[in-house]
């Protein structure tokens, strides 16, 4: 009877390992494809309403638009998509920005070198449960670009503006980058169905 359990735990647990696996199974290619729709959707968005917001607003103006409009612009991307979407740092402006524990492994790998041999930012997908539900999460580094980027999260920011940033964002971490930084991470959420 004993060697029988010797035998059959570590075949119960091979099992249950197995079928852990199965339920978080993914398509690499769609994941990506279907990310890189969703984060091409919001940049050019965000994109947009910043670069009328510098026009009509300069830098201070454009910090409050960016304080409203990126997050209202993610959740208008996630819904019309039925994915996920939003950005990440570890050096946040905004708290809800900040990195669960995964997610900051990618993103300290990434700081010395943001970009692949190619040119492309670095990437990653991996999966998780979160309310007994699979998820597969798809990564993609955001590197700094010179201007309008360093005005607002550069080393020398103007005064006025500076104060109008620790106005909105108290907590504020999001200063000191030059370009070509990483200036954090695109995550996109999906469903493991989705992933299929």
């Amino acid at each position: 009877m004993k060697n029988l359990k010797i035998l059959i735990l570590p075949f119960m647990a091979l099992v249950a390992s197995c079928a852990a696996d199965e339920a978080v199974k993914y398509d690499k290619a769609k994941v990506s494809a279907k990310s890189d729709i969703v984060i091409k959707q919001y940049s050019s968005k965000l994109q947009a309403a910043l670069g009328a917001a510098l026009k009509a607003g300069g830098p201070v103006g454009a910090v409050e638009v960016c304080q409203q409009a990126a997050p209202a612009i993610a959740q208008d991307v996630s819904q019309e998509n039925g994915i996920s979407i939003k950005r990440i740092s570890l050096k946040a402006r905004n708290p809800i920005a900040m990195p669960n524990e995964v997610e900051k492994k990618y993103l300290t790998e990434w700081v010395a070198a943001p970009l692949n041999e190619d040119k492309t930012p670095k990437e990653a997908i991996f999966t998780a449960k979160e309310d007994g539900k699979n998820y597969v999460y798809f990564m993609r580094a955001i590197t700094l670009k010179d201007k309008p980027c360093t005005t607002c999260h550069g080393t020398n920011i103007d005064p006025a503006l500076n104060a109008k940033i620790k106005s909105l964002y108290p907590h504020d971490d999001a200063t000191g980058f030059k370009e070509g930084d990483l200036r954090g991470a695109f995550l996109v959420k999906m469903s493991s169905e989705e992933a299929k």
